[in-house]
């Protein structure tokens, strides 16, 4: 059993291994493709400059 299964059924949450595996090797979502680069974008915009200020605009 992999150790994170293991440990979910101790805390009362009924996986089985093949469900967790299942879902760790399908591709991502395009919904999750897409937040993670709007997510990267707007971190640049709202990043401190060399003086630790953020931009006005931001």
């Amino acid at each position: 059993m992999a150790p994170i299964c293991r440990v979910l059924t101790e805390r009362g949450v009924q996986i089985s291994p093949r469900t967790f595996y299942a879902h760790a090797v399908r591709a991502s979502s395009k919904r999750s493709l897409w937040d993670a680069a709007i997510t990267e974008v707007l971190a640049g915009f709202y990043e401190p400059d060399e003086h630790g200020r953020r931009q006005p605009e931001s």
